[in-house]
C-alpha cells in the first residue's frame, strides 16, 4: 500500500500503515493481535467483495492510490478496478512480476 503515511508499523511479516486510523480497526482485529489473527481476518475480507470494498474505500481515504496483490493470480487487482478505476493495482506472482511491480513502484514503469 502507498500514498502519505503519518507512520508505518509492523506485524509479524504484514506491514500495516496507519494514518487517521489504524488499519487494525479497518481489519476488525487490535494492535495485540498476532500475525495469524491478522491474516485471517484478511482472508475474511478477500473472501467478501463487500469488505474488500470497505477495506478499499478506507484505504483511499487514508491516501492510498497504489495497492499491490501477493500471490498468484489477479482477483483482487479485478476488484480494485471495479471499485475504483484511478487506483493503481500492481500483482507479485513470481519473479518477474515482482520486478515489474518494483520498477512501477519506483516510477520506472
Amino acid at each position: 500500500i502507498s500514498g502519505d503515511s503519518a507512520k508505518c508499523g509492523k506485524k509479524g511479516s504484514l506491514v500495516i500503515m496507519a494514518d487517521k486510523r489504524d488499519y487494525y480497526e479497518v481489519l476488525g482485529v487490535s494492535k495485540d493481535s498476532s500475525a495469524d489473527e491478522i491474516k485471517k481476518a484478511l482472508v475474511a475480507q478477500a473472501a467478501s467483495p463487500v469488505l474488500w470494498e470497505d477495506c478499499v474505500a478506507e484505504m483511499l481515504k487514508f491516501g492510498a492510490d497504489t495497492l499491490v496483490e501477493a500471490g498468484p493470480g489477479k482477483t483482487l487487482c479485478g476488484f480494485n478496478r471495479r471499485i475504483d478505476k484511478s487506483i493503481k493495482s500492481l500483482n507479485v506472482e513470481d519473479l518477474a512480476s515482482l520486478e515489474k511491480t518494483v520498477a512501477a513502484l519506483q516510477g520506472e514503469e
